[in-house]
């Protein structure tokens, strides 16, 4: 089972919002929270600590413990469950699992036509056929509704290109190695040595890989 969790952030933009889920964090959280200095990145720093927070209390009945890094700057929990981070225009996505050891997620919106066109010449050509997921995922919408505060998405959703689609899933297997841009020589290598799912949204996609 992976459980990924995404929501919009845009609430915890407003100064009260933020102020009240801010002050329930402790003091190292919230030092965490507070290095960036535009209000946007801390609001996304805010948000993925409560979900990531949650997901971990939700499985093991107790706060997250520190996070660690690895010399390529990927987060990790020692001796806990694979876990990954992606956040895009408004929208923080988190995905972890228990029952497989490296995990990747993307979270996308829909780019310019150009901007699509170019990175498709780039950057996908590599990329073949995914293999088709087979674990249960379960996706969830964020919210917190006895604080008052909702986190779901407000975006209109329709059906997503197929060139999204490629993109948050080459994304998130580079996002899985912990790598990023590193292995992307090795794009192709390791399309066919994981599994992926995708979340398709509209003008927003979610792509998972996992092994």
């Amino acid at each position: 089972m992976i459980k990924v969790v995404y929501g919009d952030v845009r609430p915890l933009l407003g100064a009260s919002a933020f102020a009240h889920f801010f002050e329930m964090q402790d003091s190292a959280a919230q030092h965490r929270i507070m290095e960036p200095k535009r209000k946007e990145y801390r609001a996304y720093r805010l948000m993925t600590h409560l979900v990531l927070d949650a997901l971990y209390r939700k499985e093991y009945g107790a706060p997250i413990p520190e996070l660690r890094v690895t010399d390529l700057g990927k987060p990790y929990i020692e001796g806990g469950p694979a876990f990954s981070i992606s956040h895009d225009s408004g929208f923080v996505c988190i995905a972890m699992t228990k029952d497989f050891s490296e995990l990747g997620v993307d979270i996308q919106t829909e780019p310019n036509p150009v901007t699509a066109s170019r990175v498709r010449r780039r950057f996908l050509t590599p990329v073949p056929p995914y293999r088709k997921a087979e674990p249960e995922v379960e996706f969830q919408m964020a919210h917190a509704e006895r604080e008052g505060v909702d986190f779901s998405p407000a975006h209109p959703f329709g059906t997503p290109s197929s060139f999204l689609c490629d993109y948050v899933r080459a994304e998130a297997i580079m996002k899985m190695t912990g790598g990023g841009f590193a292995d992307f020589p090795r794009l192709r290598e390791l399309c066919s040595a994981c599994d992926t799912a995708l979340l398709p949204l509209g003008n927003v996609a979610i792509g998972l890989a996992y092994r």
